[in-house]
């Protein structure tokens, strides 16, 4: 049973990676994000408005030279959502975040720091899993900028970090 479980996540985690790269080659070859570094970097994050699914996301934030935005404690989140708050007021736009459960269903990690999360700000009743089909972390339109697992293909705006 352990080498069973094993492999299935050696099989995720390599789909992950090849759906990664898929999705790199596309973005490079004129989905519209241009390979440079972002230049409209505010306290540290940027919000990009061209909406991608979370892998797009993933590879629009590395083409900035950034991280798909890790949220690891309080203070970080108060931060980026006092940013978005002056972006977009009282709407609340669903938001890419860089975690996932790709390498084991329900075990979030952020993607970047390949660490489990230990701060969390899940809506009530998330993680869920809807459908079999969640398994990336979003900032959640209308509760407040709380977390819930979306569909990985869905598509949402998303926000980048820059690399320490």
């Amino acid at each position: 049973m352990y080498w069973t479980q094993y492999f299935e996540n050696v099989v995720s985690i390599a789909v992950f990676f090849i759906l990664a790269l898929q999705q790199s080659s596309a973005s490079a070859t004129g989905t519209g994000i241009a390979a440079a570094a972002a230049t409209n970097v505010t306290n540290g994050f940027y919000i990009e408005t061209t909406k991608g699914n979370w892998f797009q996301a993933f590879n629009g934030c590395s083409i900035k030279r950034m991280n798909l935005v890790v949220l690891d404690t309080k203070d970080k989140t108060d931060k980026l959502i006092r940013e978005l708050k002056k972006v977009y007021g009282n709407d609340h736009p669903n938001i890419w975040i860089g975690g996932n459960d790709k390498a084991k269903n329900r075990e979030f990690m952020w993607i970047t720091a390949n660490k489990p999360f230990t701060y969390t700000k899940w809506a009530p009743g998330q993680p869920d899993n809807k459908r079999g089909k969640e398994h990336c972390a979003m900032l959640w339109e209308n509760h407040n900028y709380q977390w819930n697992d979306g569909d990985c293909l869905s598509k949402m705006i998303y926000v980048c970090e820059e690399r320490k």
